[in-house]
């Protein structure tokens, strides 16, 4: 599917239910797909700085166009959210636009936007640049969003899940999320409620809420503390390189976003399950390190 074509059909909509989204990502995409791969799509395109979500309102909302430092760079900035018909074209005759298109891959069904990033001198001139594309000026999203990072803990007290409802599952590193009676142990448990899964992390007795990807990082992170590491490569001044995240660690959606803007690329994925960040600087793949309790590993 064309992203960029979708990018657009989001602008001009702006907002919406996420079941119109997923169907209409669908109906893009020639041949039957999956809805569950076209609700990861629009994940990434949250993780891309371009929409927002809101899963417990079953909404979507295009972000505002922003212009942003792109990590380790002086001379390019990132445009992220808003894209309207014709946008590109127009920026392209005005100023110096570069524009990444992400490769093609035989097994990827949604394509990502085109990765826009505009040439610049000074910080005055990209701050006239974004008034002249009508976009908010931000210093470095990146950064801003790993500073906003605390510590991942686990939410709310809850009575946990309902005995008489359907299966409780506990999810083990072997074999994933498996039903059982009833939970006699620590660790990380859901079960179905109206459609979606409810998590609980249930811990000396006492259960908590928590979400699939934060529950799988805390309690991964209970028993591993390098599933994290960094490859910096050569740079004048703080170290930028790429940030290879374990499969054991689907990171929570501030922690992609973080890591994404980096780049304003979406990660690449191993055979293994793997994720690989690109342009992140140390400061970065630190704060996220922190927040998940990980020691970073550098190479």
């Amino acid at each position: 599917m064309d992203g960029d074509l979708f990018l657009n059909w989001l602008s001009a909509r702006r907002s919406g239910t996420l079941p119109d989204a997923t169907r209409t990502a669908a109906a893009l995409v020639s041949g039957v797909s999956d809805p569950r791969a076209a609700r990861r799509y629009l994940r990434r395109l949250e993780d891309l700085g371009h929409i927002d979500l809101a899963w417990s309102k079953n909404t979507w909302q295009i972000r505002p166009r922003t212009l942003t430092h792109l990590p380790g760079s002086s001379a390019f900035a990132l445009i992220l959210g808003e894209r309207s018909v014709g946008f590109e074209e127009h920026v392209d005759s005005e100023f110096a636009l570069h524009v990444m298109r992400p490769p093609a891959t035989e097994n990827e069904t949604f394509s990502d936007p085109a990765a826009l990033l505009l040439e610049y001198d000074t910080e005055a001139e990209l701050r006239e640049m974004a008034e002249a594309i009508e976009a908010t000026f931000v210093s470095c999203a990146a950064v801003s969003v790993a500073r906003s990072l605390t510590p991942l803990r686990p939410g709310a007290i809850s009575s946990g899940p309902n005995r008489l409802g359907s299966p409780i599952q506990m999810f083990t590193t072997s074999t994933g999320f498996t039903d059982i009676d009833f939970p006699r142990r620590d660790g990380l448990y859901r079960q179905l409620a109206n459609g979606p899964f409810n998590h609980w992390i249930f811990e000396a007795g006492t259960w908590a809420v928590t979400g699939h990807d934060e529950g799988i990082c805390l309690i991964n992170g209970m028993r591993r503390r390098d599933l994290l590491e960094f490859h910096p490569e050569d740079n004048d001044g703080e170290p930028v390189g790429a940030l290879r995240v374990d499969a054991g660690l689907p990171l929570p959606a501030p922690h992609r976003r973080a890591l994404t803007l980096c780049s304003g690329l979406s990660a690449l994925t191993e055979r293994a399950g793997a994720w690989t960040y690109r342009n992140v600087p140390f400061s970065v793949a630190h704060l996220v390190a922190k927040s998940l309790h990980q020691q970073l590993r550098t190479t």
